[in-house]
């Protein structure tokens, strides 16, 4: 990997001194993090400061935590190495420049996203090596004279008056804020302590918040200038909730970022140095908190600058602003506000329901594991409860005093005959303890891997891990479920999952319930294809147990409700993953199956009774018809291999994935015939993987919507076949154009569904309200009257089914100048209990797609 870096820049291995903070090898190779560090670092830096000093070097790349940690004399506490990469720090102890960076091996153990950050951190140091360091200026200013504060707030809003573009940075500070990656930061609630300003790049101001500073501090929140934030959802949701609302346009630019490098940490300070040069200062939160804040205002500008600035370069500023500020501030915020009504006694017999599950679980899985195997607790008198503690004579190892021969006695023992002179020593001796066993904890790694030791079930090395101590996370189980055949491992599955939808999405959403009974959940632009996600709760992803098909989300999805008189409205883009990916591989049949059901048509070969393209559409939908109700296992196993394929899995991942459905033969076979009947889809494939091997990006200007990621690990060269094998990017690459086209369809929509004076418009139908109540994948879900019911249907079908301008298609398809995507619509007055709609009985025109609807699952 260190070899890769210097290949990329250009760097002889010879030209560089390569050494190591401990001079011997670490037990596993662990060494940062282990309760050995400390010890061996300091006893080898013996070694390692005649290596520094014997040469005139300049500059030292620290490679990761340890070596950074050494070199500038830090504690490990609180220390992130994301928050010290790319920065230039002057050692006066070996008096060189220290440049720290992650360590090729934190990369390879699957961060490879992070290889371009090496490489400009390597690239940082040799410019200070060949010219030296110039850090840029800066100056804080912390709690000045409200003299000063005021007269500088004047000459802010004067500059705004007269048209200047002046961005003025803002950041708050809390007490649980303090020392976190603020893109980390999604729930909380703390005072407000200090908050900060910056309207120019080489001067930060931070002053208490409120007091004397208070009158300064609303006008210039409620200032018309361009404010700038980074995770600007958390501060201004907290400023508003004090009575302070910034005003429009405020910009968040940790999602700017994320527009523009996809797949790295978000924090500000692992983004800045990018772009200053100022050096680390996330540390001093603790030690130095106004110097702290301040750095953080003119840093935030900064960044904002630079960013903004490569946006505009990438042809991305107009994405950011549509696709992040937009649809935050006319979709995705209100929503939030209003929420999702709870049916309050729903949700505590669904809470109910799941506490029985998991206590009959328990059971079983105590009569599953030998009472030899279950923690014991140990009292040195009966318990008064002593409730299943029974007396035990063991041999033990206890203090005796060998002059009077009293047992179990304390360091300061005294004999009774206080001639004699105590003599207390440790020795084996009898004793009598009160024994009560307990119950096996499905939830502690420790008794599983006890349980499997007992059993001879190997566990494998926990991916990563330097402990060397056996993984028993969700796949290991179900490893261990299928060729053991053991029946704990599946109710410890089981209980898993029930004890999330539990936890997460029962206990947590009764915690989050407002005065109003409504869910407020928060919508994240996360995901690197730009895709949405969701927190408080996560609607997204609600686990299923095994009891039946989706059962633990069917009953939470039943809690969720629309209020008296009102109904749910849930349209759906049907099969749009699908008819991205026949768009991208320019195949119109692909996109035809895709809207009539692509499942079916595999399903069909693999029974036998292969529908033929030459068919009209009405055939070959009677046709899948047939397949899907007379074939239902081999239609499972077609659908299967078709999400899986289009997104890179191979035969070995489909029988890792769904050891139920496939074996290692029958995934072959499933999956050639697939790309046998689809021919465009793995030469499509191929080219995008050696498209993004060769430029270690996708999108850009070739994305309808110019979104753009980045990758470091299509392949990789396998030393011991002399080969190159498929890297951890390997299937991202391949479902990276369908999934982020598909985020940019449903936020387009959205947008338009929301713009006001449009004959679509449908932003006041809930009793002048917002009717949006969440973008759940390829959804969008609505609440309206029952009076506003059809109309809203209306409007968003003709918006959802609008031909997409971002994505023309050549007359020879035969589909229209542009793509267009199929809906299906469900209504219902709960999430689960919901009707599909006859779209052609209330006149609204659909596509053929909505046959497909039923098919749809999302598997990414």
């Amino acid at each position: 990997m260190l070899n890769r870096v210097f290949r990329k820049i250009g760097i002889d291995r010879d030209e560089v001194r390569i050494a190591n903070v401990v001079s011997c090898q670490p037990p596993n190779d662990w060494l940062d993090g282990s309760p050995w560090e400390y010890e061996a670092v300091k006893h080898c830096n013996q070694y390692l400061r005649p290596v520094l000093q014997s040469e005139s070097h300049k500059v030292a790349v620290a490679l990761g935590g340890s070596a950074t940690r050494r070199l500038l004399n830090l504690g490990r506490k609180g220390h992130k190495q994301q928050d010290w990469h790319g920065t230039t720090v002057w050692s006066d102890e070996y008096s060189l420049w220290v440049v720290p960076t992650f360590h090729p091996a934190f990369l390879v153990r699957g961060q490879q996203r992070l290889l371009g950050t090496v490489i400009h951190d390597v690239m940082v140091a040799q410019e200070a090596a060949r010219n030296g360091v110039v850090k840029d200026p800066a100056h804080t200013v912390v709690d000045p004279p409200i003299g000063w504060f005021n007269e500088w707030i004047a000459e802010y809003l004067d500059a705004i008056r007269q048209g200047g573009n002046i961005w003025l940075a803002v950041d708050i500070e809390t007490a649980e804020k303090a020392g976190q990656d603020e893109a980390e930061v999604e729930d909380w609630t703390g005072e407000i302590l200090r908050i900060n300003f910056s309207c120019n790049p080489n001067e930060g101001i931070t002053v208490p918040f409120g007091g004397q500073y208070a009158e300064g501090i609303r006008a210039l929140l409620s200032a018309t200038g361009v404010k700038v934030l980074w995770n600007a959802r958390f501060d201004t949701a907290r400023l508003r909730s004090v009575g302070l609302p910034v005003s429009e346009p405020a910009l968040d630019f940790m999602w700017a970022w994320h527009i523009l490098q996809s797949d790295t940490p978000r924090g500000l300070g692992y983004v800045a140095p990018f772009y200053s040069r100022y050096g680390p200062w996330k540390h001093l939160s603790g030690s130095s908190p106004g110097e702290y804040a301040a750095i953080d205002a003119f840093q935030t500008l900064r960044v904002a600058y630079g960013i903004a600035k490569d946006l505009e370069r990438q042809g991305q500023w107009t994405t950011f602003l549509r696709h992040v500020w937009e649809l935050d501030a006319k979709v995705l915020r209100p929503a939030e506000e209003l929420g999702l009504l709870v049916d309050k006694v729903k949700l505590d017999a669904f809470k109910a329901d799941l506490e029985t599950k998991t206590a009959v679980l328990h059971g079983e899985i105590q009569g599953l594991v030998p009472d030899s195997l279950k923690p014991v607790k140990l009292w040195k008198r009966a318990p008064d409860d002593n409730l299943g503690a029974v007396p035990e004579r063991r041999r033990e190892v206890v203090q005796v005093c060998t002059a009077c021969g009293a047992s179990e006695v304390a360091k300061s023992h005294r004999c009774a005959d206080r001639t004699k002179q105590p003599s207390v020593n440790l020795h084996d001796a009898d004793v009598t303890r009160w024994v009560k066993t307990l119950d096996f904890n499905p939830s502690s790694p420790d008794q599983i891997r006890l349980y499997a030791a007992h059993r001879g079930h190997p566990l494998g090395r926990a991916k990563h891990s330097k402990t060397g101590r056996g993984s028993t996370d969700r796949k290991t189980l179900q490893a261990l479920k299928k060729g053991t055949r053991d029946p704990l491992y599946g109710k410890l599955l089981d209980h898993r999952e029930i004890g999330k939808v539990l936890g997460t999405y029962v206990d947590g959403s009764l915690r989050r319930l407002g005065g109003d009974g409504r869910l407020h959940p928060s919508f994240l632009h996360k995901p690197s294809t730009l895709r949405l996600s969701c927190v408080n709760p996560n609607l997204q992803n609600v686990v299923s147990d095994r009891a039946g098909p989706e059962a633990l989300a069917s009953g939470f999805r039943s809690c969720l409700v629309a209020a008296p008189g009102c109904v749910l409205i849930e349209a759906d883009f049907a099969g749009i993953e699908a008819v991205e990916t026949g768009w991208f591989s320019g195949d119109p049949d692909y996109i035809r199956l895709a809207k009539l059901g692509v499942h079916a048509y595999l399903a069909s070969h693999l029974v036998g009774q292969p529908a033929a393209l030459k068919w009209s559409d009405k055939d070959l939908g009677e046709h899948f018809k047939l397949i899907k109700d007379r074939f239902k296992g081999d239609y499972d196993r077609a659908k299967r291999c078709v999400h899986g394929s289009n997104y890179g899995l191979t035969p070995i991942g489909m029988v890792n994935n769904y050891p139920e459905i496939f074996t290692r033969a029958s995934a072959q076979k499933t999956q050639s015939i697939y790309f046998e009947v689809c021919p465009k889809l793995g030469p499509w494939q191929k080219s995008v993987r050696d498209r993004a091997f060769k430029q270690h990006y996708l999108g850009g200007d070739e994305h309808p919507f110019k979104y753009k990621h980045w990758f470091w690990s299509v392949y990789v060269y396998n030393q011991a076949s002399q080969s190159w094998k498929p890297g951890e990017d390997s299937k991202r690459v391949v479902a990276y154009f369908p999934q982020s086209t598909s985020a940019g369809v449903i936020k387009e929509a959205s947008l338009r569904l929301m713009a006001p004076g449009t004959p679509s418009y449908i932003g006041d139908l809930y009793y002048g309200q917002t009717p949006v109540r969440a973008l759940v994948h390829d959804s969008i879900l609505v609440e309206v009257p029952k009076t506003k019911q059809d109309e809203c249907i209306e409007r968003m079908v003709t918006e959802m089914t609008r031909a997409i301008p971002e994505q023309p298609c050549p007359a020879g398809w035969n589909m229209g100048a542009q793509l267009s995507i199929g809906v299906s619509v469900k209504t219902g007055t709960d999430w689960l209990a919901m009707s599909e709609v006859n779209l052609g009985q209330l006149g609204v025109a659909a596509d053929t797609a909505v046959r497909a609807a039923e098919e749809e699952e999302v598997e990414a």
